[in-house]
């Protein structure tokens, strides 16, 4: 644990009709970093060829993202990666995308109306913008005397009669431009109404309404309610619009639930297919045997010889290498592998955000996550607010999805618990002293009278951090000279800043 795993060369040549069941148990194993065997053997690299397999894989993989796409629509996470019985089933890409067509027809009436109903929503939305604008200047959202409304730059208004009967045809056009009718009043079978539309638009607005019989009116005055009237109006159209775009939504959601199962099946099929053919894509070839090249732990070395042989049925010759051979072939350094426990990944996580560990060499991450408790407990020392870190993280665990979150939200309740512990030393509880201080009272140290002991006073504190500061840099120092040794680097090792030389004089 102390140090990155260990790792050996695996070269394996298999019969050409065996090659994708190999590619599957590999896969299945999870521990090979594949290399080409050019970088191991250009000679040999020279005489055969790849397997070709790219065009095939740019094909599952267009069908892999119309299905992230579906359930990106339906509201619904990734599927996790395929097991290891999917191979075992035949994969129809055909079929599958012949499935995906049928459910993007279904999906694409409602996405279309969504669309157009966005549309209508900008629209109506700036008329209500220059409404509300007039409103906010004192002005009235509509002119009383409409005879004035001409010399508004944005907005256009119209009064006249229309027949009631084709009242909401006229609406309903005018709503798929930047326009609105409002009624205020009626004469038989007419309707009064006036027209609010955007300028930019007059001429489209004027042939609507001609294609239904709109006779122009002299310009009346409006009720000083009018413009209220008017935003109203606008804001009940906006509202309704946003329902019907909700709506629709859900139907979407609702047709990609009735075949979300399927549609995770046939993601994980098609990512193993995927993954599988990413493999081959890494080998060589002859016309009777392909070749794989990689880096597998050393642990891991049995696994993966006896899931090789039966896969190819024995019909393999598989040759293992230190990374010390192959250092001296000049082949590519060997991968990095931080073998941590499970509770140390959140930890690992910090360590590889700032630098991966060279090979053979120290991995920092268990002294981090001490010094990290450490520092972190010292800086939020209340029990309280530890304890709401911890329940925060325990949550957070439940209910997010991704890998690199769960290691976040286990990281927080590792933090929190730091918090609890030196909350219950310091005797800080939401920020009061409700159980007495097991280590020293940090309350009546920050208050100036505290009792006498080993921390008694604001300097004993700051004390305090630097001898852990000086401990935690000391700790970096030792380890550089370990892995400087380790990698036989003598001239760094004493002369370097961070060297003998450099470590004595700090």
């Amino acid at each position: 644990m102390m140090f990155t795993s260990r790792m050996t060369h695996l070269t394996a040549i298999v019969l050409r009709n065996r090659a994708e069941a190999v590619a599957e148990e590999l896969l299945r194993a999870g521990v090979v970093q594949f290399s080409r065997l050019a970088e191991v053997s250009p000679s040999l690299q020279a005489r055969l060829q790849s397997a070709g397999v790219g065009a095939e894989r740019d094909s599952l993989a267009e069908v892999r993202r119309r299905i992230e796409g579906m359930l990106k629509l339906g509201g619904y996470p990734l599927p996790t990666a395929a097991g290891s019985q999917l191979a075992e089933e035949p994969l129809d890409v055909s079929a599958i995308g012949e499935n995906l067509s049928s459910l993007n027809k279904d999906v694409e009436r409602y996405r279309k109306r969504q669309a157009e109903l966005q549309q209508e929503i900008n629209r109506i939305g700036d008329v209500h913008r220059q409404l509300a604008s007039m409103a906010q200047l004192g002005t009235g959202a509509i002119p009383v005397d409409l005879s004035e409304a001409s010399s508004h730059r944005f907005l256009d208004f119209r009064a006249g009669r229309i027949r009631t009967a084709d009242y909401a045809a006229v609406d309903r056009s005018l709503g798929r431009l930047t326009g609105m009718l409002l009624e205020f009043g009626r004469d038989g079978a007419d309707s009064l109404v006036l027209v609010v539309s955007m300028k930019r638009n007059s001429a489209e607005v004027g042939k609507i309404l001609s294609e239904y019989g709109f006779t122009e009116t002299e310009l009346p005055r409006i009720a000083d309610d009018a413009g209220d009237d008017a935003l109203a109006e606008a804001d009940r159209r906006l509202s309704r619009l946003r329902a019907e775009q909700a709506e629709q939504n859900e139907f979407v959601k609702s047709l990609v639930g009735e075949r979300r199962v399927e549609l995770e099946r046939d993601w994980r099929r098609v990512r193993f297919a995927e993954l599988v053919l990413l493999i081959r894509d890494q080998t060589s070839e002859s016309n009777h045997a392909t070749v794989f090249s990689g880096w597998v732990p050393v642990r891991q070395r049995e696994r993966v010889d006896a899931a090789i042989n039966e896969a190819a049925e024995g019909a393999c010759v598989l040759e293992w290498h230190s990374a010390a051979d192959m250092e001296e072939v000049g082949a590519s350094d060997p991968p990095v592998e931080l073998n941590n426990p499970r509770f140390l990944k959140p930890f690992q996580m910090l360590v590889t955000n700032y630098g991966v560990p060279e090979y053979g060499t120290i991995d920092p991450t268990p002294l981090v996550a001490i010094a990290y408790l450490l520092m972190f407990g010292l800086m939020f020392g209340d029990a309280g607010h530890g304890l709401v870190l911890v329940l925060l993280g325990v949550i957070g665990r439940r209910w997010v999805h991704t890998p690199n979150m769960k290691k976040l939200a286990r990281l927080l309740t590792w933090c929190g618990g730091a918090s609890v512990v030196m909350g219950v030393l310091f005797g800080a509880y939401f920020g009061f002293e409700i159980f007495p201080a097991v280590w020293f009272d940090y309350h009546a140290v920050v208050a100036g009278h505290a009792q006498a002991g080993a921390i008694a006073n604001l300097m004993d504190i700051l004390n305090l951090t630097i001898y852990m500061g000086v401990v935690v840099i000391a700790a970096g120092l030792v380890l550089n000279w370990i892995n400087l040794t380790i990698k036989r680097d003598w001239l760094r090792l004493v002369f370097d800043k961070t060297g003998i030389l450099g470590g004595t004089i700090y």
